[in-house]
C-alpha cells in the first residue's frame, strides 16, 4: 500500500526529531568542525519538523498554493 502524503510528512517529522537528538549529542564535541556540522544538522532537522507541522497541524491556515 502506498503511504498518504500526511503519513509521509509525519514520518519525516519523526526522522527530523531523531536527527535533532543525534545532533544535540555531538554539538559539544571538542572538534570545532564537528560542532559546526552538528549545529547545521540540528538547524536543518528542526526546520524540517517546522515544515512538517505547518503542513499537518489541524487548525492552521492552509494558505500555500501547492
Amino acid at each position: 500500500m502506498i503511504s498518504s502524503q500526511r503519513e509521509l510528512v509525519l514520518e519525516a517529522i519523526e526522522k527530523g526529531k531523531v536527527a535533532t537528538e543525534k545532533a544535540v549529542k555531538v554539538k559539544s564535541s571538542a572538534d570545532p568542525e564537528v560542532q559546526e556540522l552538528a549545529a547545521a544538522v540540528h538547524y536543518l532537522a528542526y526546520a524540517l519538523q517546522q515544515i512538517g507541522l505547518a503542513l499537518t497541524d489541524e487548525g492552521r491556515d492552509k494558505n500555500l498554493s501547492l
